[in-house]
């Protein structure tokens, strides 16, 4: 119980060490996009923030992983068979959501710093949803000496609502 209680508190405060990383890159791009902080604070507030660090927080909040915040649909669903893992995908799913909304929100500014923000998020989004797939099926293919092949063979056999999926 002992080393469980260590390597959950250690495996939290790297999850802490991230998060504190994220609200300081979030912060500095909104103030490096308008000019100093004056200028982030008063965009902050024109977005309905009380202040720069609420803005970043929130993005935090919204755009990295908490499984803390996993709704309690899916709580119950970790004490069913499917397990603890039922919460990492719906966590891809409301963080690639609220990224997607943080983009299309800052892509839609009259400010040109702001826009490219929302650009490198979309993009950022778009690369990531476009190459882990491929790349964590190759690296398992490798791992395990599966061919391409045999790749394909089992794309075959899978289920038809399964055929245009990337297997793992």
């Amino acid at each position: 119980k002992g080393f469980a209680n260590f390597s959950r508190n250690w495996y939290q405060g790297g999850d802490d060490i991230w998060k504190i990383y994220n609200f300081q890159f979030e912060r500095q791009k909104v103030i490096n996009a308008l000019g100093n902080a004056n200028n982030a604070e008063q965009y902050a507030r024109q977005l309905g923030f009380d202040d720069l660090d609420s803005y970043a927080a929130d993005i935090v909040k919204n755009v990295v992983p908490n499984y803390e915040r996993v709704p309690e649909a899916i709580k119950l669903l970790r004490k069913a068979p499917l397990g603890n893992f039922i919460a990492f995908p719906a966590e891809i799913i409301r963080t690639s959501a609220n990224t997607l909304s943080y983009a299309a929100k800052e892509l839609a500014s009259d400010n040109q710093k702001i826009r490219e923000i929302g650009m490198r998020r979309l993009m950022g989004f778009m690369s990531t949803a476009a190459v882990t797939g491929p790349a964590v099926q190759g690296t398992a293919m490798f791992a395990l000496g599966v061919g391409q092949e045999q790749m394909d063979a089992l794309q075959r056999r899978v289920a038809d609502w399964s055929r245009a999926s990337t297997l793992i």
